[in-house]
């Protein structure tokens, strides 16, 4: 098994020690693993959840194709 290095927290892109809000990596991947795995959990969170919620840019994005295929009557699944 590999060994995950240690998470330092930064800002998103530039690589320098974060000095403002405290965000969790690990947690925003979570919510999005969560979704990947059952999209249902989609509409447990999505009523409290938004993009701006997420710290990292890229999560951002990622929540913000979940819910433009929820407006597209579209279903999530690993191969998006």
């Amino acid at each position: 098994m590999s060994e995950i290095p240690p998470f330092s927290p930064t800002e998103p892109g530039d690589g320098r020690p974060s000095q403002g809000l405290p965000f969790s990596r690990e947690a925003e991947e979570a919510v999005l693993g969560a979704i990947l795995v059952n999209p249902e959990v989609y509409y447990d969170v999505a009523h409290f959840l938004a993009s701006e919620d997420f710290y990292l840019h890229r999560n951002r994005w990622i929540w913000e194709a979940f819910a433009g295929l929820h407006d597209q009557r579209r279903p999530v699944d690993l191969v998006m």
